[in-house]
């Protein structure tokens, strides 16, 4: 399996479990997480792919700007960069 395959095998996945809502109980920030995930590696998967070492960072701004120089990106895909602030979130929240 080349780099970028396994990188969008992964994004795959992560899109795959935030589309489930299994139950109540499942937050949706945490839905949010995984669908952050999920545009990061498939973002990252398509740098890869088109040759360039993706930047280590979970902000998808600055992912698809990078992208950007390679391909056209659609608006709607753009809007993924509004999911960057789940990247961390649900690692760091303690219950109130």
């Amino acid at each position: 399996m080349k780099p970028y395959e396994e990188w969008i095998d992964r994004a795959i996945s992560a899109y795959d479990i935030a589309s489930v809502r299994v139950s109540e109980n499942v937050y949706y920030e945490d839905l949010c997480a995984y669908a952050q995930q999920a545009a990061e590696k498939a973002i990252k998967g398509l740098l890869i792919f088109y040759g360039e070492e993706p930047e280590h960072t979970h902000n998808l701004r600055n992912l698809l700007s990078v992208l950007e120089k390679y391909t056209e990106i659609e608006e709607k895909v753009k809007e993924s960069r509004h999911l960057t602030k789940y990247a961390n979130q649900t690692k760091c929240l303690t219950p109130t």
